[in-house]
């Protein structure tokens, strides 16, 4: 197992602590290829919905089972103002390995915008 670890410390940060209970051989990282997903994800925020209930909860939960397939993730109408859907997603990417994120700013108190962006991008 050690060895296997060592193997891996090349596709990681150096910073990054590495999860021994996680990792098994069968999810070492193929290099000669990338696995990318770019997708609307319609988590849109809080009251704002087509109808009673848009699942946005639950479509969240599927979709963070997916996490550990991709190695770049892009998504759309990722929204994270007045909801925890952004920041739980991208505690879960962390587990599955995917430990860089970049994703649009919050407005500022003083902004004439009421959320941010929507986006959100998570790699390896």
């Amino acid at each position: 197992m050690d060895e296997f670890l060592n193997q891996l410390k090349m596709y990681f940060h150096p910073f990054m602590e590495i999860n021994k209970d996680y990792i098994k051989e069968e999810k070492i990282i193929q290099r000669n290829h990338i696995k990318f997903l770019t997708y609307n994800i319609f988590l849109r925020p809080p009251l704002i919905k087509n109808n009673e209930n848009d699942w946005k909860d639950e479509r969240l939960a599927d979709f963070i089972s997916l996490l550990e397939y991709f190695d770049i993730i892009c998504l759309q109408e990722m929204f994270g103002t007045f909801s925890n859907r952004k920041q739980e997603l991208i505690k879960y990417a962390n587990k599955s390995g995917l430990f860089y994120f970049v994703d649009s700013p919050s407005p500022s108190y003083f902004s004439n915008f009421l959320t941010d962006g929507g986006l959100l991008i998570l790699s390896r």
